[in-house]
């Protein structure tokens, strides 16, 4: 049995969805991200109802188990200021982990919505799988694990993900675990 922790295979067609389950997927885990930086935090509700109400159906259609991540990726903030999403925590109390959130570029928005991010995967006690960025890899990456510390967060709930040759040994020095999703 294979299991793929870091995909978004809800903008993938039902052939390759069919594809995934005859090379023996059983579980497949989405995380909520879309490939354009939404006007508004409405953009990211209807995502993340359809990544709750309609996916798992369409997964179960196939017969791969579906889990579902929720939260707000770096290159989707629509605005710095959370009060645009009033009903995250009702969402992120449906996911079964947090993510794919994490940092780009490491500006104040990003680590504002970022640390957001961690505190509710605290409160509620949910995984959660961290993006880190192509460019600048090393330094964004430090910022991350520093946050990651920050939060309180336990380092068994935590996946930080994309990681590279340069910044393996700063991961495993946190004792997180280590994602090798390559972009």
């Amino acid at each position: 049995m294979f299991v793929d922790p870091h995909t978004h295979h809800f903008v993938s067609n039902y052939s390759t969805l069919e594809l995934i389950r005859d090379e023996g997927f059983r579980r497949v885990f989405i995380l909520a991200y879309i490939p354009i930086k939404p006007l508004h935090y409405s953009t990211l509700v209807d995502l993340f109802r359809w990544l709750v109400e309609v996916e798992p159906l369409r997964f179960k259609e196939l017969g791969i188990e579906l889990r579902v991540g929720l939260g707000i990726h770096p290159r989707n903030i629509p605005s710095p200021n959370l009060e645009g999403f009033k009903g995250l925590e009702d969402w992120l109390f449906r996911a079964d982990f947090v993510g794919e959130v994490g940092l780009e570029i490491g500006f104040d928005d990003e680590v504002r919505v970022f640390s957001e991010m961690l505190r509710l995967a605290k409160k509620f006690d949910k995984v959660v799988i961290i993006h880190t960025p192509r460019k600048n890899k090393e330094l964004i990456t430090k910022k991350v694990v520093n946050y990651v510390v920050l939060s309180g967060l336990s380092l068994d709930r935590v996946v930080i993900d994309h990681i590279s040759r340069e910044v393996v040994k700063e991961v495993i020095k946190l004792g997180s675990f280590i994602g090798l999703t390559v972009q």
